[in-house]
């Protein structure tokens, strides 16, 4: 998972002052938005009423970006991860006045609850609402992603081309040294300040064609060599 807090990590730099938490709804309203089999499946991980109300009035920041926090901590367990899933969606819902940028990462760590959980075809909705205007090195993570999950070679060696093209800048290397000089616990790749945000998933997904998606993510495949 080091790769997915880089990612988020990036695309989460320091900017404006940070989102306070808001008052979010009582958790009985918060179930009974999710409808029936949605608020069960949240239920049997572990969240109750109080505790829902408590996430959904995070900040952003907290919700997304603590990890012994926020949805994460529903994501703990495998079986969980379409209750994250669940909870990401209801926070995109309820939150007010999100930025761009929380609104990509949420809706990308969405979709990667969705296909960790089985379920391809709302994963690759997700990942498509998380792509930014223009052409840049996010989207062509998203396309490379998608044509993974749709088992199509061709285009994902066509993202992956796409993405290897970019160089971070000067400014951009600046903000990698930065989040590695906040976050000493973490453990990032030698290459982390000069390659293209993301590539080293990409080049896991590759290695891993036809693999689980939790299995190429988690960069599992590259030691066994490759297919």
């Amino acid at each position: 998972m080091l790769s997915l807090i880089a990612a988020a990590l990036l695309t989460l730099q320091p900017g404006a002052a940070e989102p306070e938490p808001f008052d979010a709804p009582p958790g009985a309203a918060l179930f009974a938005a999710m409808g029936g089999e949605r608020a069960q499946t949240v239920r049997g991980c572990g969240v109750d009423e109080d505790e829902l109300s408590r996430l959904i009035g995070l900040g952003p920041r907290a919700f997304d970006q603590d990890m012994q926090g926020g949805w994460r901590l529903v994501a703990r367990e495998p079986e969980c991860w379409p209750a994250a899933a669940i909870l990401i969606e209801t926070y995109l819902h309820f939150a007010p006045r999100l930025e761009d940028r929380y609104l990509t990462i949420l809706r990308w760590h969405a979709g990667q609850m969705h296909v960790s959980g089985g379920d391809a075809e709302t994963a690759i909705a997700w990942f498509l609402a998380s792509k930014q205007p223009g052409d840049g090195p996010w989207n062509a993570y998203a396309h490379a992603t998608i044509a993974f999950l749709q088992g199509d070679r061709e285009a994902a060696e066509a993202a992956r081309a796409e993405l290897a093209a970019f160089v971070p800048s000067e400014e951009e290397q600046e903000a990698r040294r930065q989040v590695m000089a906040a976050h000493p616990d973490i453990r990032f790749r030698e290459d982390f300040i000069t390659q293209p945000p993301n590539l080293d998933i990409v080049d896991a997904m590759l290695a891993c064609w036809g693999r689980p998606y939790s299995e190429a993510y988690g960069q599992r495949c590259e030691a066994a060599g490759g297919d």
